[in-house]
């Protein structure tokens, strides 16, 4: 309510609602329509990375495709947030979809079912080692940790 009474009062004495998002916060600058493109580009590479939220997606599709509908809502969130020019870090964004898969699976699933949601977290954790010890400044990685490059040794 304070931010409708807020837009209200800014309309009436500068003449536009909602300015401040765009000048103060920097959210939504002008031209930042074809950053939607990349920002679900982001998204969707981030959720290529979470294979157990497809799979327990692709259930529900099955079981009850109405609620395959507000377990997308997340990824629209996601969109509108990296639009915006918020930062969230693509590992949050795999835990997020993680949990969210993790609160959503059917209630005792079929033994395919089974067999795939393993396949996926299999999947998942293969993903995430190879990423984590590709990454620079990672132990295993091509740059060596911040301990060794300050350590007198």
């Amino acid at each position: 309510m304070a931010v409708l009474g807020w837009a209200f009062l800014e309309w009436r004495f500068a003449g536009s609602a909602f300015s401040f998002i765009t000048t103060d916060l920097g959210l939504f600058q002008p031209g930042t329509s074809s950053a939607i493109g990349s920002a679900a580009a982001t998204v969707a590479r981030d959720v290529g990375m979470a294979p157990v939220f497809l799979a327990v997606g692709v259930l529900l599709v099955i079981r009850r495709p109405i609620a395959a509908l507000g377990y997308g809502i997340p990824i629209v969130g996601l969109i509108l947030v990296r639009w915006s020019g918020l930062e969230y870090s693509p590992a949050t964004t795999i835990l997020l979809l993680t949990f969210m898969a993790m609160v959503s699976v059917p209630y005792q699933p079929p033994r395919w079912a089974r067999w795939l949601l393993i396949g996926a977290a299999t999947t998942q954790l293969i993903l995430g080692i190879v990423i984590t010890s590709s990454t620079p400044g990672s132990p295993n990685g091509s740059q060596r940790s911040e301990a060794d490059r300050f350590s007198m040794g």
